[in-house]
């Protein structure tokens, strides 16, 4: 189960920077690239709440049913968010870098 908490942290902890990042590209008049998103972009951070509240359930749930299991869910969507974040700041870099 420590593993699941460490993991989920770490998800936590992306998905804070995901949002940031992508609220960052918005305000600079980027825009979301991805069409589901984009019709969800005003409710970005209910929406990562929500997810992230998921995201618990299905970890205890894992948990009961295959004990010490539960830490792959929260690794995987770290992964994913990690890859987002990346995405992100290298979308993000030449724009701010060239600011005066």
């Amino acid at each position: 189960m420590i593993w699941s908490v460490i993991w989920y942290w770490l998800l936590g902890i992306f998905t804070a920077a995901d949002i940031i990042t992508t609220k960052i590209a918005l305000a600079i008049g980027m825009y979301e690239k991805s069409p589901t998103m984009s019709l969800m972009i005003d409710h970005l951070v209910e929406l990562k709440f929500a997810f992230l509240l998921l995201t618990i359930g299905v970890i205890v749930l894992t948990e009961r049913t295959k004990e010490g299991a539960g830490w792959t869910i929260p690794a995987a969507g770290t992964m994913v968010t990690f890859t987002a974040v990346t995405w992100n700041i290298t979308q993000l870099a030449p724009v701010l870098l060239t600011v005066p």
